[in-house]
């Protein structure tokens, strides 16, 4: 029994033992009520018994309902998380990278990167969806490495990412890309038992002002990211 429990079942039980006696006296103060010493011991025993299970039951039973409502809580949350979560990544799913992006407060400063695995058709054709999955975990944990703790990373699409730096100035935002960058291009990917690869990423990157719609950042990343693409990838393109 928690110390909550108790402490409720003993003010209950000091209140009708209290409630009993002060109506007693109450009553034996008229002539000719004086009430012999063993109504006296029934009346106070029995409500005191009496007081203790139904207090202790109802402790019970409101202990055990808020550790259901923690509970509820606890797996509501989990769900959330779920919800927003790439199941084969870890990464925030789309939706889930745009809703985190949007909750920010209004007036926040950021950069949004778009990421785009080179080549990566050439992947699943030589070595399987399996190995394509594997490059793709690889990426994303590359990317939790490097950039900051409250960046918000996503896979946006089957092998493009986000990645949102809030209040960065543009030579950090450009330093975090070309780290992600470099990190992708040296980290060997075990595809199969004796196979490694070696990948490539592009990005496109611009400003996005939480006093914008993201979409529209969204956009203008998406067009530097063709650029990098059809400027020979493996490189960073910042929206003009």
């Amino acid at each position: 029994m928690s110390p909550f429990v108790g402490k409720r079942i003993l003010l209950s039980v000091t209140f009708c033992t209290v409630t009993t006696v002060v109506t007693l006296l109450f009553l034996s103060s008229f002539p000719g009520l004086k009430i012999p010493p063993f109504y006296w011991g029934v009346s106070v025993v029995f409500p005191i018994i009496l007081s203790s299970l139904v207090s202790w039951k109802l402790a019970k039973q409101s202990e055990e309902l808020c550790e259901l409502n923690q509970e509820l809580m606890r797996s509501h949350d989990l769900l959330k998380v779920v919800a927003d979560s790439d199941s084969l990544t870890t990464l925030l799913n789309r939706g889930g990278f745009f809703r985190h992006i949007e909750a920010l407060p209004l007036g926040t400063s950021g950069w949004l990167l778009i990421i785009d695995v080179d080549r990566f058709k050439s992947i699943n054709d030589r070595f399987g969806h399996r190995a394509g999955d594997k490059a793709l975990q690889s990426i994303a944990a590359i990317m939790k490495m490097t950039v900051r703790p409250h960046d918000y990373i996503g896979r946006i699409g089957g092998e493009e990412f986000g990645v949102y730096l809030p209040e960065v100035d543009e030579a950090k935002a450009m330093l975090i890309a070309e780290r992600l960058r470099h990190q992708v291009e040296v980290t060997p990917v075990p595809v199969t038992d004796d196979v490694s690869i070696h990948m490539t990423i592009s990005i496109g990157i611009s400003k996005a002002q939480r006093n914008e719609a993201i979409t529209d950042s969204l956009y203008i990343a998406d067009k530097a990211l063709y650029s990098a693409k059809h400027g020979g990838r493996n490189q960073i393109r910042r929206a003009a």
